[in-house]
């Protein structure tokens, strides 16, 4: 890396731990090997409790490509700047520098998978994107979550056009009345009245105006989804079964569904163990608590090809993690909170899912 990059660097760094210890606190978690998906979740967090730090953000790094500009460093001109033929980045708002290049590769990889990820978008999902959406149900055959999961996406996305049928026919409305947008771009956000009802026409609209179990910048809501008979499973060819059961386990959206099933599934086990032990919902956001037990239970995965969809995945998680808590418990009388997490380290193609006992 050139020089003047690790100066504009140092100094926004500097400027961060000045002025915003808590966010400083989260970004320096990457450099000590933090996970960058539970990172980046914090970040936006960090983002929507102070709206102005994205502004202050923006201002730090507009004026180091300024200063940049002023003496002539090539390094840190905007992608904007550069010849016709770079290549696009899909990462990048208009106006704005460019992402991380690893920060980029981490966001290809899980879309790749995941088809999108609401929790770290600031805009409306893109046209084309089909929503990810995790299923709330108690199916273990990952050819039929495959399926659900795809049924509960499509509906989603249906939703998704329907709610904002009236949004965007309010904006073309001010626009065929003011004939140019140049006066919405201006102003940012208009509230056009309707009779008695006000309506939000903000061009890229809001968490507020996206669909209630599919807000960008939050972690998407389980939805109900109808499960397939079994004359539908039986009517599956052995290809479809295959796409679908690797669809459910390679997606987050899958192994968020799946948390449920497992936690219970491991929580039974741990009892007829003589375990006493609640099942409780995983928050990285609690004050850190040193666990009891600990078992994670990941594989790599590969193409679609090599999934088996006779293989029970939950089962075969549930028990491996349900016998490697046990093992690390002798004889424990209180109640123990069981927390089920998902691996989704897919730079490195490993997924799975974790859990662990606290008092």
């Amino acid at each position: 890396m050139h020089d003047p990059v690790l100066q504009a660097l140092s100094r926004i760094r500097d400027q961060l731990q000045l002025n915003y210890p808590g966010l400083f606190a989260i970004l320096d978690r990457v450099r000590m090997g933090a996970d960058e998906a539970t990172v980046m979740a914090d970040l936006m967090q960090y983002v929507r409790d102070c709206p102005e730090v994205e502004a202050v953000l923006v201002q730090m790094a507009q004026e180091e490509v300024a200063k940049a500009h002023s003496e002539g460093t090539a390094a840190l001109v905007p992608l904007d700047a550069g010849p016709q033929e770079n290549p696009p980045n899909m990462m990048r708002g208009p106006g704005l520098a460019r992402l991380n290049p690893l920060v980029e590769a981490a966001l290809v990889e899980r879309v790749q998978f995941d088809g999108d990820a609401p929790e770290l978008r600031t805009g409306p999902l893109p046209p084309g994107v089909r929503p990810a959406v995790p299923v709330k149900t108690k199916v273990r055959d990952p050819a039929a979550l495959g399926r659900m999961l795809q049924q509960a996406s499509t509906r989603v996305q249906k939703e998704i056009r329907k709610l904002e049928g009236p949004r965007v026919q309010a904006i073309e409305d001010i626009v065929a009345e003011n004939g140019t947008l140049k006066a919405i771009r201006d102003q940012g956000a208009l509230v056009v009245a309707r009779e008695e009802d006000s309506l939000p026409a903000v061009l890229q609209g809001s968490a507020e105006t996206d669909h209630s179990d599919y807000r960008r910048g939050m972690v998407p809501t389980p939805v109900r989804a109808r499960r397939p008979s079994g004359s539908a499973l039986a009517r599956m060819t052995p290809e479809d079964r295959r796409t679908q059961a690797f669809h459910f386990f390679s997606s987050t959206q899958g192994r968020q569904t799946a948390i449920p099933i497992i936690r219970e599934l491991v929580a039974t086990h741990l009892r007829s163990e003589g375990v006493t032990v609640r099942e409780e919902e995983f928050d990285p956001a609690a004050p850190k608590q040193t666990p009891l037990a600990c078992h994670e239970w990941a594989v790599t995965i590969s193409g679609s090809g090599a999934t088996q969809p006779a293989f029970s995945v939950i089962d075969v998680a549930a028990r491996a993690l349900a016998k490697g808590l046990r093992k690390q418990l002798g004889e424990v009388s209180a109640c123990l909170a069981l927390q089920i997490a998902p691996i989704n380290q897919m730079d490195l193609r490993t997924v799975g899912w974790a859990a662990r006992l606290v008092s």
